[in-house]
């Protein structure tokens, strides 16, 4: 651990300190990994990625914490939920729109807290398939994978108002787009998960969420294809 990296990121100024998240992270780390040393340095440097001025959605207190209530919903599924908590906190955690390796930055680090914290190898080695399927690198086999695998895309099947304050959020991070360029883009994204048989490889995901996603997403493409053919 860098001491004087650790002292920086104590004693910042104007930190914004989310402590039901702090908490959670410590009890993740404390109680089900047993990892109390330097947890609180990995949470605060963690934290300093996810306080970047370009993120406007993919924060700790919006992103993260979804995440985290949509696996608190299905913690009975899984076998291992430690394992797809850890993966959450840092699947996106180095989120440059314009990079093409904002995935496997977040692994470095995933890797680095992992290593300097003597995880298994087995945990290690799971942490990094379930990251890989959280940012559509790689398809879910897994329960654990078809999960993190939702609940990245649980956004898209929550109520109207809050699923249209997240594109709107998103559209902030990707302002050197223009807005026709931006709608071109984002449409085709949509447009590839939409056009899925299923949108949602579980079966409680589904239920929950599969009508309303396809709904917004549908509006979606609506508005955001006006933006590029006229």
């Amino acid at each position: 651990m860098n001491i004087l990296k650790y002292i920086r990121l104590l004693f910042r100024k104007n930190r914004k300190v989310d402590f039901h998240l702090q908490n959670r992270f410590l009890k993740m780390m404390w109680k089900y990994l047993s990892v109390k040393k330097n947890s609180l340095f990995f949470y605060y440097n963690l934290s300093e990625y996810y306080d970047e001025p370009h993120r406007y959605y993919f924060t700790l207190s919006q992103h993260v914490n979804n995440c985290l209530r949509e696996l608190d919903s299905v913690r009975q599924l899984v076998f291992d939920h430690t394992i797809v908590e850890f993966a959450l906190w840092y699947y996106k955690a180095v989120c440059f729109p314009e990079a093409k390796d904002n995935t496997e930055k977040s692994l470095e680090l995933a890797f680095e807290v992992m290593g300097e914290a003597k995880l298994p190898q087995k945990f290690q080695s799971a942490v990094e398939n379930l990251i890989l399927v959280a940012n559509h690198e790689t398809m879910p086999i897994s329960v654990e994978e078809q999960i993190i695998f939702d609940i990245d895309l649980a956004i898209f099947g929550q109520k109207e108002i809050i699923y249209g304050e997240y594109e709107k959020k998103l559209r902030r991070e990707y302002e050197y787009l223009t807005d026709e360029q931006y709608a071109f883009e984002r449409s085709e994204k949509l447009r590839a998960i939409f056009e899925k048989s299923k949108i949602y490889q579980t079966l409680f995901f589904r239920s929950k969420y599969e009508v309303r996603a396809r709904a917004n997403i549908k509006n979606t493409l609506l508005s955001l294809e006006a933006e590029f053919q006229y």
